[in-house]
């Protein structure tokens, strides 16, 4: 289990972050924004979880299979989010932060 602040978006830097996945536009703005934090290094991408792509394979926008879930950690206060989406039905998804990464997700770290 890897460290949170108990599921509640708790600093100034993360707490914009959450948002709802409905529509592949959606999910592109989110990938983009997840990006754009990256670079910017206010948020660490952790892994993914088991039936998703890596991040940097879609991080851009480019082509995604079925589910995407990845887990990122803000860098300032260590919040644990999950950006995740259901792309096959299009049941959609969420950015949002979590507690912990679940042992049902098959978490696969970045660097094992």
């Amino acid at each position: 289990m890897l460290g949170s602040r108990g599921g509640i978006v708790s600093c100034e830097v993360c707490s914009r972050f959450p948002c709802q996945i409905r529509s592949p536009q959606e999910l592109k703005r989110s990938l983009r924004k997840a990006s754009e934090l990256v670079d910017s290094e206010k948020l660490e991408y952790l892994g993914k979880g088991y039936w998703g792509d890596r991040f940097a394979k879609i991080r851009h926008g480019g082509s995604w299979g079925d589910f995407v879930t990845n887990f990122f950690r803000c860098t300032h206060c260590t919040q644990l989010f999950h950006l995740h989406a259901e792309t096959y039905h299009g049941s959609g998804g969420a950015f949002e932060a979590i507690d912990k990464i679940e042992k049902n997700e098959k978490f696969e770290p970045e660097n094992p």
